[in-house]
């Protein structure tokens, strides 16, 4: 997923996607979580745990079941 994650951020980077980047870092403004990972099966990966505190380092929370839009 650190891998995924790295890709989107470098693609988010291109003249091509300039204003989705610039809608991105309006979110992170506001002091919203522009990126979020949904899982659909299990969650192996623990709060505390070292997976977590790598995915916190790189700017990713944990999986997540659900996400409410507001």
């Amino acid at each position: 997923m650190l891998a995924k994650f790295a890709w989107l951020k470098n693609k988010l980077s291109q003249k091509s996607l300039v204003g989705l980047d610039q809608l991105t870092k309006a979110t992170q403004a506001r002091g919203f979580t522009p990126f979020r990972w949904l899982h659909t099966g299990d969650n192996r990966i623990k709060p505390g745990s070292q997976e977590a505190r790598r995915l916190a380092k790189a700017g990713l929370h944990a999986p997540e079941r659900n996400l409410t839009l507001h």
